[in-house]
């Protein structure tokens, strides 16, 4: 007998294994049957279909028919069958989308919104364009999924504007939420900037003084310098695990070229200035700090600053390399060691 796969796989879904489904099927159309009946015209060896059949007994898809010599089997209705597995397994997803729920209630008290988060298929931004507001819309008719955008914030009578870039490109703002979309060979990256995160950028823009219009050659848009955009305090916790800004002020946080000396690390690292420590953490998780009351010389050069720290046993060094933040390191510092006094 010749079992058709889509049957097969069909009764898998709802939750029988494959010998499971076979010896149903058969048994199905077999009507009554014996074991040996059943392990042949299904293809279960003979050796598994007893253990089968029990298995299928205790789910309530086949019942045991007795007679005199022996025991028949017969499979039981669809409707007393697949239906009820149907109507469980509607019931326990049910169950666990409302579970979800709660634990998303409780993961909504304890947290804020992350501020920044990344998908990469169009229905999650979908989904976060139906719930919420978008004014204003800034899409690249080259990007991919250009049309797709249109018709979903024409929906919500956004006000759209086309743009051009050397890179397909869209901006959509919205009153709590903004979304960057940029395509790259058939694929997009879709990032998400939480309300919390958006209202500080457009602090920062209000802060800023006006600047200088001039006449450009190029029509690109150029990213002068690009790096991720977390809070100071986050990022020092994740750095340094159980760092307290109660009990001690974060003054700098950079990204250090390289550090040589005491602490060794040739890639770059985050550095942290509080007012009584330096602080160094690597990617691979190494952490190194001493307290700036500690230090005995600093000698700066451009692109480097020096450190000397007094220890028991004498003295140790550290070299910072930063093209951007050497002299900014060593001023600050040096105004700390002045206010450990």
């Amino acid at each position: 007998m010749q079992i058709d796969d889509k049957l097969i796989d069909g009764l898998t879904q709802i939750g029988l294994q494959r010998y499971q489904a076979q010896v149903y099927i058969a048994s199905f159309v077999l009507g009554e049957a014996t074991a040996y009946l059943i392990a042949k015209e299904s293809g279960v060896p003979r050796a598994k279909v007893y253990s089968v059949l029990d298995s299928l007994i205790e789910l309530g898809f086949i019942a045991k028919v007795p007679i005199e010599k022996g025991m028949l089997f017969r499979a039981l209705p669809p409707e007393n069958t697949i239906d009820n597995a149907i109507d469980s397994i509607v019931s326990t997803i049910k169950g666990v989308k409302k579970g979800i729920s709660r634990l998303q209630e409780k993961s909504t008290q304890k947290s804020n919104v992350s501020p920044i988060m990344i998908f990469n298929n169009f229905s999650s931004i979908s989904s976060i364009i139906g719930d919420n507001e978008f004014p204003e819309a800034w899409i690249d008719n080259n990007l991919e999924i250009s049309d797709d955008l249109r018709d979903v914030l024409s929906k919500k009578k956004c006000n759209i504007h086309t743009i051009s870039n050397d890179k397909p490109i869209a901006l959509i703002l919205g009153i709590k939420d903004a979304l960057f979309i940029k395509g790259s060979n058939g694929s997009q990256t879709m990032i998400r900037f939480s309300d919390r995160l958006l209202q500080e950028l457009l602090e920062i823009t209000k802060k800023l003084p006006a600047l200088e219009t001039r006449a450009r050659s190029d029509t690109g848009v150029k990213i002068i310098r690009e790096t991720s955009i977390i809070d100071l305090e986050d990022r020092i916790k994740i750095v340094i695990p159980g760092f307290d800004s109660k009990t001690e002020k974060i003054l700098f946080w950079g990204n250090i070229e390289k550090v040589d000396g005491a602490f060794n690390c040739t890639i770059p690292c985050d550095c942290f200035i509080t007012n009584s420590r330096i602080l160094f953490g690597s990617e691979d998780g190494k952490i190194w700090a001493r307290a700036v009351k500690f230090v005995q010389n600093i000698a700066y050069k451009k692109g480097s600053v020096k450190l000397t720290f007094s220890r028991v046993d004498g003295s140790e060094d550290i070299t910072i390399s930063s093209s951007y933040y050497a002299n900014i390191v060593a001023n600050l510092i040096a105004f700390v060691f002045q206010n450990s006094k």
